[in-house]
C-alpha cells in the first residue's frame, strides 16, 4: 500500500467515525458533515452512501431515493447505493423499483463473481460442515421433525426469487413445505429445503472466519425458523434476524 492510499484509508475511517457517532445524536449534523468532506473523499462511495443515509434520516425516504437514483444514472454500477436504493424503494412500498434495483444488483454482483472465479472449495465445505453440525445440536424435539430437510449452497439467489421481491445479498431462504404443512393431508409434494447463498455470505464475513461461521449458523437457525412458521418478527426478536 502506497503512503496516499493508506493517507487515504486512514481519513475515510476517521470521516466514517465522525459521521456514526453523528449519526445517532444529530442526523442534521452527519448530513452537513457529508457535504464537507475533503476533496478527495467526496467521490468514494461509502461516503456517498453515508450521505444518502443520513438523508434519509433529515429529508425522508422519497429524497434520499431520489439523491441516490441520480448519482446511480450517471455511475450504475456502484453496488452499496445500488442496494441501498432497493432498500430505500422497499421502505417506500415501491415493491417494482425495489426489484428493479435488486435485479440490476444481482447482475453486477454475477459478473463480479465471474471475474474473481468461484469460492474456494475448502470455505464452501466449511460453510457446509458448519450448517450441518448446527442441525445436528438443535434439541430432538425439532431435529426429528427436520428428518428429510436437505441443506444445499448455492451460489446467489436466481433471478426469478430476485424477481419475486428476495433480496439479491440475501444469505439463505427456506422453500418447500413448513413443518405443519408436512404432517397436514394437503401437504405439497416439495422437499423441504434450505438454501445457503455462499458467495453473499464470502461477501459479507469472509475475511472473519469466526463471523463467517457465526453467520451460517444464524442463517441456518433463521431458515429452521421458517420451517417451524416463525415469521421475520418474531426471529428478530430471537436475535436471528
Amino acid at each position: 500500500m502506497s503512503p496516499n492510499e493508506a493517507d487515504f484509508l486512514t481519513a475515510l475511517e476517521a470521516f466514517l467515525d465522525e459521521f456514526d457517532a453523528l449519526m445517532s445524536d444529530d442526523p442534521k449534523a452527519a448530513l452537513e458533515l457529508t457535504k464537507n468532506v475533503p476533496p478527495e473523499l467526496a467521490d468514494d462511495e461509502a461516503v456517498m452512501l453515508a450521505r444518502a443515509e443520513a438523508s434519509a434520516a433529515v429529508n425522508g425516504e422519497h429524497t434520499a431515493l431520489t439523491e441516490v437514483e441520480k448519482i446511480l444514472e450517471e455511475s450504475p454500477d456502484l453496488l452499496e447505493l445500488r442496494h441501498y436504493a432497493a432498500c430505500l424503494a422497499e421502505e417506500l412500498g415501491d415493491e417494482p423499483r425495489a426489484i428493479s434495483h435488486q435485479l440490476k444488483l444481482l447482475e453486477l454482483e454475477i459478473q463480479l463473481d465471474e471475474l474473481e472465479g468461484p469460492v474456494p472449495p475448502a470455505v464452501a465445505d466449511e460453510i457446509q460442515r458448519v450448517a450441518e453440525a448446527t442441525l445436528a445440536e438443535l434439541p430432538d424435539e425439532f431435529a426429528s421433525r427436520l428428518e428429510g430437510v436437505a441443506v444445499l449452497l448455492a451460489e446467489r439467489p436466481d433471478v426469478e426469487q430476485v424477481r419475486e421481491g428476495f433480496d439479491a445479498r440475501s444469505l439463505g431462504f427456506f422453500e418447500g413445505p413448513t413443518a405443519a404443512e408436512r404432517v397436514s393431508l394437503e401437504a405439497p409434494a416439495a422437499v423441504p429445503r434450505i438454501l445457503l447463498f455462499v458467495r453473499s455470505l464470502v461477501d459479507a464475513f469472509g475475511d472473519e472466519p469466526d463471523e463467517l461461521t457465526e453467520q451460517v449458523r444464524v442463517t441456518v437457525l433463521h431458515e429452521v425458523g421458517h420451517y417451524f412458521g416463525l415469521e421475520e418478527d418474531d426471529l428478530a426478536r430471537l436475535g436471528l434476524d
